[in-house]
């Protein structure tokens, strides 16, 4: 287990942030607000497209569609231990809540634990542990044990 200096242990004692969601009871981590789609128009198909997308030309039937695309672009909801919103490592960021609570389960157990979320470790015949449900069964196709 990494030793945490005392400062770091601070921000692992703040409560959770009680913002939109909290009538849920699930924790919401910092989320920048993405940019507005006003100004796109679909094609002459009516299509919308996605301006990142180069390589590929990604096309989307709904504006929704491609606000959610986007989101894998932008990365707008940002780890509660990064101190600077403009953290270089890009597992510092996530497209959506979800990706942020695996993030922080699997890169900051403690952290987690502190703040609810589920944290136990499946454990194969092995001896090789996961955090995620669908990780542990690819593992298990591939393991003799």
């Amino acid at each position: 287990m990494p030793v945490i200096d005392s400062q770091a242990m601070a921000s692992y004692e703040q409560p959770p942030n009680q913002s939109s969601g909290a009538e849920t009871g699930r924790y919401r981590f910092h989320e920048t607000p993405m940019p507005s789609l006003d100004d796109h128009m679909p094609d002459k198909h009516g299509l919308y497209h996605c301006h990142h997308s180069h390589k590929t030309a990604k096309t989307f039937k709904r504006k929704t569609e491609l606000q959610k695309h986007l989101k894998t672009h932008e990365k707008p909801v940002y780890c509660p231990l990064s101190d600077d919103p403009d953290f270089p490592c890009q597992r510092g960021r996530a497209a959506e809540q979800r990706d942020m609570e695996r993030h922080v389960v699997s890169h900051h157990p403690e952290w987690a634990r502190l703040n609810g979320f589920a944290t136990e470790k499946i454990q194969c015949g092995c001896g090789e542990k996961f955090t995620r449900d669908d990780n542990f069964k690819r593992h298990q196709k591939q393991c003799n044990a």
